[in-house]
């Protein structure tokens, strides 16, 4: 799983619904996630979802089956820089690529996804989860109901208490997420 935003919050809802689909994945996230030993869950299965960061480029020396690009903005570097860096990481891949930088084509069942953590761009994050799960082969249907069991991640929009809330977002895209949301949720 890679892009600008989102990444551990995808990365976590594809392994949360991979887990919960029996299909036992090791995943490796960037951020602590609840239930997991901090920031991996150590499956058995033939998946493994790794989110990896392109703060520095790295992620070309990935070769994965499949890909999620989450989308691409100027942080690290230009948008026009990041796409090309996401295009050469996907270049290669055999197997389905989930790119949420277009028009996310829903899948007609998609249109009862609920997801436990609030924001507009959680649900599409999970969108993206799901289109994945259901390309590796997981049935529409149980992808959704796991989806309503994730948990969150951890200091990602993570309510403390009654108005506490804790978030990394630490560029635009994901401050105005943010703020879209806690504003949605609590108006003045």
């Amino acid at each position: 799983v890679v892009g600008t935003c989102g990444k551990s919050t995808v990365t976590a809802m594809l392994g949360h619904v991979l887990t919960e689909c029996g299909l036992d994945p090791m995943c490796v996230n960037g951020a602590n996630v609840p239930g997991w030993e901090g920031a991996v869950s150590f499956g058995k299965g033939q998946y493994a979802v790794v989110e990896v960061d392109e703060s520095d480029k790295s992620l070309v020396a990935f070769k994965p089956y499949a890909a999620i690009v989450t989308n691409a903005s100027a942080d690290h570097y230009s948008k026009e820089e990041m796409d090309e860096v996401f295009d050469s990481f996907i270049k290669d891949c055999q197997g389905p690529v989930v790119d949420g930088r277009g028009s996310l084509e829903s899948l007609a069942s998609l249109e009862t996804l609920e997801v436990p953590v609030p924001g507009k761009h959680n649900l599409q994050n999970a969108e993206m989860a799901v289109r994945m799960a259901v390309a590796l082969g997981v049935p529409p249907d149980r992808a959704i109901a796991a989806m309503k069991t994730f948990r969150g991640v951890e200091r990602r929009l993570q309510r403390h208490g009654a108005n506490v809330y804790d978030d990394y977002a630490h560029n635009p895209e994901k401050l105005k997420a943010m703020w879209t949301t806690l504003a949605e949720k609590h108006p003045a």
